[in-house]
């Protein structure tokens, strides 16, 4: 998580150096970051990012601003929310949250930078060239959560050679749809039998489990969710 942060930090800085050299002759204002969340971020997130900035110098409030918008699991807020941000002519502008808040962002503008924070698979979701090259205004970390949902069912086998049935618990919002589908493939490919444990919200968790319990699953195979991870 710390090598994540500092990931992003980085990014963040690069960003903010390469909008301010153009006017590096001129008395300039702090930098300003807008932070566009999802609303689906673990509560500590927001003071974890401050943490992080103020490690690097960057004090909220003395040499930096920061503009904080949630959408609160709203998408069409989303695209208010970034309209706004982006109205504001910030100098970096952070997605915290999935693809589709990057996405939101990256469909206001296309000049000032965005750093992405968490998301999946962003080369085959279009929201950049390529890992190497990411092009356009987008960077930052994205997760490969498809090819892991293959593999955890794989160590699964592994670690239960016997083992039949295996539910998968995901979350159907958001995009992650991909992930049960990967996972639909690897079993395919293992011989194993799988028990869709789908979920909307983290409400949804005790009766994904009591149902699984009647399926008599052997095992439970768990996806990248920061819902599922929080509340689990």
């Amino acid at each position: 998580m710390r090598r994540h942060h500092a990931t992003v930090l980085l990014l963040i800085g690069f960003s903010l150096a390469s909008s301010h050299f153009a006017v590096a002759q001129q008395p300039a204002n702090n930098p300003r970051i807008a932070v566009l969340l999802s609303g689906a971020q673990n509560p500590f997130w927001v003071d974890a990012f401050r943490k992080a900035l103020r490690e690097l110098g960057y004090i909220e409030g003395k040499n930096i601003a920061i503009e904080y918008r949630n959408a609160e699991g709203k998408s069409d807020r989303q695209m208010q929310l970034a309209r706004e941000l982006v109205a504001m002519k910030v100098d970096v502008l952070v997605a915290g949250g999935g693809n589709d808040v990057t996405r939101a962002l990256m469909e206001t503008t296309k000049s000032i930078p965005i750093v992405m924070t968490s998301g999946s698979n962003a080369v085959a979701r279009g929201l950049i060239s390529s890992l190497a090259r990411p092009g356009g205004n987008v960077t930052g970390v994205t997760g490969n959560f498809d090819d892991l949902s293959g593999k955890r069912l794989e160590l699964l086998k592994e670690t239960i050679p016997e083992l039949s049935r295996v539910a998968v618990l995901w979350n159907s919002t958001g995009g992650r749809q991909t992930q049960w589908q990967a996972s639909q493939t690897a079993a395919k490919q293992l011989n194993l039998q799988l028990f869709s444990m789908q979920i909307h919200t983290a409400d949804d968790l005790e009766n994904a489990f009591k149902e699984a319990g009647k399926a008599r699953i052997g095992a439970v195979a768990v996806t990248q969710s920061s819902e599922i991870g929080n509340d689990i």
